[in-house]
């Protein structure tokens, strides 16, 4: 992203799973959103309310969105260079962390393509629980999960039955990814199905709606219910 601020257009990274598949590269444009925001971004957005935490905020263009409709919004990357990016782009409080770098309460909690850095249902878990803590008591939050059997290629299949093979849910993935020929360390990255997330949300205290869907993707809001 800072490359594609200093003028590179084509910057992009390849995304490397433990099996071997390699994803089509992912260009950085696609974080700044020059086109406008597809439809559950701005349904997601839409549903922003008060003062706004935003998880993984990346590039900063949600934010950028939400201050720009008068909302107090604290911008969270766990990656200092986006954070750098977010300060270029003028995003008023952007914070290097997660979830346990602030204190709440805040009104609305947005994490949008990031709950997969959850990594595994543990850490999903650990993570709705902190959610929690830091929301106020009429408080939203606004997350998207993609459903681990949305890639219908043989590869990814046979990958979600190795891991119900070995003991784990089938969407936790092993990843990590090459920039210009150099490798970032390997993660854990968590594709949910809704019904998933619905019985772990449900478990911690949240109401679970589902507000939107599209091929594999589905936005949700979470309410505390005690």
């Amino acid at each position: 992203m800072i490359d594609l601020l200093d003028g590179e257009r084509s910057a992009a990274v390849l995304m490397h799973r433990d099996d071997g598949f390699v994803h089509p590269p992912i260009v950085a444009a696609r974080w700044f959103y020059e086109d406008g925001f597809p439809i559950l971004d701005s349904k997601a957005l839409g549903l922003c309310r008060g003062r706004v935490l935003n998880i993984g905020a990346s590039s900063g263009s949600h934010s950028l969105f939400l201050e720009s409709q008068g909302l107090y919004v604290v911008s969270v990357d766990a990656s200092a260079e986006a954070v750098e990016v977010m300060q270029r782009r003028h995003v008023r409080n952007p914070v290097v962390g997660d979830i346990a770098s602030v204190q709440g309460p805040f009104d609305t909690i947005l994490v949008l393509c990031g709950i997969g850095l959850t990594g595994t249902v543990e850490g999903l878990r650990l993570f709705l629980e902190q959610a929690k803590a830091r929301l106020s008591p009429e408080g939203l939050l606004i997350t998207d999960c993609t459903h681990p059997r949305a890639d219908t290629s043989d590869a990814s299949q046979r990958y979600c039955d190795r891991q119900i093979a070995d003991g784990r849910y089938e969407g936790e993935r092993r990843v990590r990814f090459e920039y210009k020929g150099k490798f970032g360390p390997w993660f854990n990255w968590l594709a949910l199905a809704p019904e998933v997330l619905t019985q772990h949300a449900n478990e911690v205290g949240f109401d679970l709606e589902v507000i939107y869907s599209e091929v594999g993707r589905s936005l949700v809001v979470c309410r505390k219910n005690r």
